[in-house]
């Protein structure tokens, strides 16, 4: 990913808040986060990211470089990935990042 990207992070969680925060102080230009059922903002360090209810089309107008797609399920990352391939026709790269939980270890 090249710095300065814009990014948004689809799953609110304190994982992906902590990842967005790690891209915002190496240069990226994180824009929001994607969630189907949590509506507040995210503020970190003083700054507001909209959080956009991805059951509607606010994906698709963002012009995002990437997204971000968080979550401790492999499986559940790629159910999520083909949901937002439907919506999101500017985003050039959809990543995944996700946790396996400790008790499975």
């Amino acid at each position: 990913m090249a710095k300065s990207s814009s990014v948004g992070i689809y799953c609110v969680s304190m994982f992906s808040v902590g990842c967005a925060k790690l891209l915002i102080e190496t240069g990226f230009n994180v824009k929001c986060f994607f969630d189907k059922q949590y509506l507040l903002d995210v503020i970190i360090d003083d700054m507001k990211f909209p959080v956009n209810n991805s059951s509607n089309d606010s994906i698709s107008n963002l012009n995002l470089d990437y997204i971000i797609v968080v979550n401790r399920s492999r499986d559940v990352c790629l159910e999520i990935l083909n949901d937002i391939k439907g919506k999101c026709h500017e985003t050039k790269n959809l990543l995944t990042i996700h946790m396996e939980s400790l008790a499975s270890n």
